[in-house]
């Protein structure tokens, strides 16, 4: 299953009670953020961390199902090809501490596009697996917790800015892109497998009524 594949599955199994219980774009990013919440609690309690994993990933595109064919495939590609670190060039990143702005490629790789997400995981694994490393989970989870606060920061800004729409939703789009690859780099350094633990609480039906769409007329994940 390509990661496109993926998030038209996940539409299909929760978008009809997302649209009643999260209606707005701040509150699938607030829940969102109590998913990270909750991985934090599992990391931290030695809980079910494969099943928080896979929480994250689901409500990442959960936020990303909240707009019209938002183009987030694409920008994970062009942010994070194969093969090369878009902010330091380099095969295996060695960014500075303080890193400077990346520089996405033109045009999205088709072959990538079509990734699985245990594609996507080897890829970043080979690209920033020492960096995070050495960096460690805690920074990992920092950094998952920042692009929160970005993502809050652009609901923010929608009412004052005069992009186009099809800007904000890139400027959207790139953020979410970064949520995804910093949950992507805790399951790699916890050496889980994220795909096999998102096909395993979302593959057959919604983990909690079992339904395909879900019925739960309460957080179901």
């Amino acid at each position: 299953m390509s990661l496109q594949d993926l998030m038209i599955h996940l539409w299909g199994l929760y978008e009809r009670r997302n649209r009643i219980f999260l209606p707005s774009l701040s509150a699938r990013i607030n829940f969102l953020n109590v998913g990270i919440g909750n991985l934090q609690d599992a990391i931290r309690k030695n809980g079910d961390v494969e099943k928080a994993l896979a929480s994250v990933v689901a409500r990442i595109f959960c936020v990303a199902n909240h707009f019209w064919k938002l183009p987030l495939i694409d920008f994970m590609v062009r942010k994070y090809p194969a093969g090369i670190c878009t902010y330091c060039h380099k095969g295996s990143c060695q960014c500075p501490e303080r890193r400077i702005d990346p520089v996405l490629i033109s045009d999205s790789d088709s072959e990538q596009l079509s990734w699985s997400l245990r594609e996507w995981c080897k890829s970043m694994k080979e690209i920033y697996g020492k960096r995070n490393e050495l960096k460690g989970l805690e920074n990992c989870l920092n950094r998952l917790f920042k692009e929160i606060s970005e993502l809050l920061q652009l609901t923010m800004k929608i009412p004052e800015n005069d992009l186009s729409l099809t800007k904000m939703e890139e400027e959207f789009s790139l953020e979410l892109a970064d949520t995804l690859a910093w949950t992507i780099a805790i399951a790699n350094l916890l050496n889980i497998d994220l795909e096999a633990a998102v096909i395993k609480n979302y593959g057959n039906g919604c983990h909690n009524c079992h339904n395909d769409p879900c019925e739960c007329t309460q957080s179901a994940f």
